[in-house]
């Protein structure tokens, strides 16, 4: 038989790349979440690229190029992370984000417009990053009567309340009912009722 002699090259098979995006998560309406990937193996060198993209297109990524951006959803979405390494091998995987929507705005049950600067004006709180805008505050009477009204202002505006006046005179001490129209950041709309107490 033949005898032939030379060198064996043996390649060793690359660790297979493998990306886990993280747990579904949720994220209240306005707020941000950040992302906690897990890569095997490991990015010792920082060799490896990241991309993460969302389904819907208005989700906002800071540093979405990033493995662990802060995200900024308006609804509910997948998030895919895609990671490619040194050698090209690249892999993937989504995660579910959940977008909770509070529509808290807020009336207080009393004020004191008595000149000291505290509380003398019955004013309208809530989140901005949510709230759009306040379309219409009214103030009424016992017997209905309205006594005040404002139209499309921003939620929190120190200037924009009622101050216990009704054409041009102090109203009495007493329970005071309101309503109030709020459109948030989304699209949706909602009409909103309670009771106040001006204090003398």
């Amino acid at each position: 038989g033949c005898l032939f002699e030379g060198n064996l090259l043996l390649l060793e098979e690359p660790e297979p790349l493998v990306v886990d995006a993280g747990p579904d998560t949720s994220v209240y309406f306005g707020g941000r979440v950040q992302m906690h990937p897990l890569v095997s193996p490991p990015d010792t060198a920082g060799r490896y690229t990241y991309l993460w993209t969302a389904e819907d297109p208005n989700t906002l990524f800071q540093q979405a190029h990033f493995p662990n951006p802060f995200v900024s959803p308006e609804v509910t979405t997948w998030l895919t992370l895609t990671v490619t390494d040194a050698q090209g091998c690249r892999a993937s995987d989504r995660l579910l984000l959940q977008v909770r929507k509070t529509r808290t705005v807020l009336v207080p049950t009393g004020f004191s417009p008595n000149g000291d600067g505290r509380n003398d004006l019955l004013l309208v709180h809530g989140n901005s990053k949510i709230v759009e805008r306040i379309e219409r505050f009214r103030v009424f009477d016992r017997w209905g009567e309205m006594l005040y009204e404002a139209l499309d202002f921003e939620v929190n505006d120190p200037l924009t309340g009622w101050d216990g006046r009704f054409r041009g005179q102090d109203m009495p001490a007493g329970v005071y009912a309101w309503v109030l129209e709020v459109s948030y950041r989304d699209g949706f709309r909602q009409t909103l009722t309670g009771h106040t107490t001006l204090i003398r």
